[in-house]
């Protein structure tokens, strides 16, 4: 049987990184059966060490519901990705490449950031630089983040042998496929949707009835609209003093002591699912943004101006100007430390007009929720996985 490895962000304890592999590993699946679809069990040490240093920032308390939070991840990621054999945990790359060449027919890089190095060092493994005696592809890669305008001339060099050496290069967004143009203009590159666009949504193996009961033991009251919020403790603040006890605010991944309840103990399943049972998302993340809507949820996502979003359209806004839904995109505009930008401690209460223009924003969307859009908008996105379909199919039928 022909063999296809996916490298990509799987083991992180973020939701959208294990989402997009689930999703991709289970598309892959369903539309070639006849092949065995295996994601390469390694992380990078930087990402390993880079969560703890997260931890550092937090109360005790919550370091403790991240742990649990983790915990529920681990069980996960063992049971429903299909892991390789072999499992590494090093930013030594050499390694990686020696023990899977030739054991793939086809590896493919991606989804998510894969292609900021930032934080890895460059090159690194997920640009695949060996002779690893398979046709390399990229799914929806990202280089989010990074600007790649500041690399060195070798680095560039160096960018455009790794690249050329792929057979397909999917982006997620517009930015990436400017950066592969910027190593080698005569690149073909391809627009993918993110993989949890593909997600089956009602086969995802959550009991939703349980998920239900879970809030309800945790106080929320579904008589009343429900906010998921995954942004800063200002904007918990906001919308509680324009909305009083209204609404209920469900505090996802970030804690907000602002939200009537943090769903700290949720697996990226439950995850996946929960935002069916809000009226409405608001979110600096991009999964949390994917999964609304994935949800047919409406969703306001809102991004914190920042030196790289005044020079690159992010993840988030290419997503919404391609599905046509930019208009319930915000920026927050104000000048903002890193520091703060990191932990979202942001000063919006001088900020009147922004606030009281989001609140209205969210009436709008709770009295008046645009789900024909919202379905409409991710059909159109999912069309983008079509031509990596096509590219797979062809590879296969050379073998």
């Amino acid at each position: 049987m022909k063999k296809i490895g996916i490298l990509t962000f799987h083991k992180s304890f973020n939701y959208g990184a294990f989402l997009q592999c689930f999703a991709l590993v289970n598309r892959i699946k369903s539309d070639f059966p006849d092949v065995i679809v295996e994601v390469i069990d390694y992380t990078a040490l930087s990402t390993v060490k880079g969560y703890e240093k997260m931890k550092s920032a937090y109360k005790d308390s919550i370091v403790d519901m991240i742990n649990v939070r983790n915990g529920l991840f681990e069980e996960v990621q063992s049971k429903y990705l299909p892991l390789s054999d072999y499992k590494l945990i090093s930013d030594n790359y050499t390694e990686l490449f020696e023990s899977i060449k030739g054991k793939y027919d086809i590896i493919i890089v991606g989804s998510d950031a894969v292609w900021n190095w930032g934080n890895k060092g460059f090159p690194n493994a997920y640009y695949l630089g060996s002779d690893l005696g398979a046709y390399k592809m990229s799914y929806a890669a990202s280089a989010h983040g990074m600007d790649y305008k500041k690399i060195t001339e070798e680095q560039k060099w160096q960018l455009k042998e790794l690249l050329n050496g792929f057979v397909y290069i999917g982006v997620r967004e517009e930015t990436t496929a400017q950066m592969v143009r910027y190593a080698d203009s005569s690149l073909t590159i391809h627009h993918n949707c993110d993989p949890t666009v593909l997600l089956d949504i009602e086969k995802i193996p959550v009991d939703m009835e349980k998920l239900r009961e879970k809030l309800q033991k945790k106080g929320i009251d579904f008589s009343k609209p429900i906010i998921g919020l995954m942004a800063g403790e200002p904007y918990g603040k906001m919308i509680k003093k324009y909305y009083k006890n209204k609404v209920q605010i469900v505090a996802l991944y970030l804690p907000n002591k602002y939200a009537d309840v943090y769903l700290y103990d949720l697996n990226p399943l439950e995850w996946a699912r929960v935002f069916s049972l809000f009226n409405i998302t608001i979110t600096h993340f991009f999964h949390g943004t994917m999964l609304s809507l994935r949800n047919i949820t409406p969703v306001i996502p809102i991004e914190i101006a920042s030196e790289y979003n005044k020079s690159y359209h992010t993840k988030i806004k290419s997503v919404m100007i391609n599905m046509g839904l930019e208009d319930y995109y915000e920026t927050w505009n104000k000048k903002t430390t890193f520091i703060n930008r990191i932990l979202y401690k942001l000063k919006l209460d001088n900020d009147k007009a922004f606030w009281f223009g989001l609140c209205k924003k969210i009436d709008e969307v709770i009295i008046n929720p645009p789900k024909e859009r919202i379905v409409l908008a991710m059909d159109k996105e999912a069309k983008n996985y079509n031509s990596f379909k096509r590219a797979v199919e062809e590879i296969l039928m050379k073998e």
